[in-house]
């Protein structure tokens, strides 16, 4: 099932079914563990979510979420807004309050998977 970008947004607030919410993010996430295509409004919904479990017992991330080709566009997005300003390498990127090396940056994969502008490449 598509879920409209409304109906996730609908739960951004305190008063909403949590029963429904669970549903609906087991669904999403069952999608993108087996690389179904989801919206993009579904992608920002659930890829945090997915980038953010956790193997049982442990603090290990449970998924890498640069291989869930389901999150594509997420991943290009979160990417491009960190390096936006430095598409070239040379100024220093601020991450999570924390400078990201060079050698860092020389290793993060940032690609446009070509559905952004209008379904042409890029």
């Amino acid at each position: 099932m598509t879920y409209s970008r409304e109906k996730l947004n609908s739960f951004s607030g305190a008063n909403f079914d949590k029963s429904e919410y669970d549903i609906i993010v087991a669904d999403l996430v069952n999608l993108v563990l087996r690389n179904k295509v989801i919206s993009l409004a579904e992608q920002e919904f659930v890829c945090g979510i997915v980038k953010e479990l956790r193997k049982e017992a442990s603090m290990e991330r449970a998924f890498k979420i640069d291989d869930c080709q389901s999150c594509k566009e997420y991943n290009f997005r979160r990417r491009y807004l960190l390096y936006g300003n430095d598409l070239n390498g040379h100024n220093s990127i601020i991450g999570f309050e924390v400078e990201i090396p060079f050698d860092k940056k020389k290793t993060m994969r940032v690609t446009c998977t070509g559905n952004i502008s209008n379904g042409k490449n890029l």
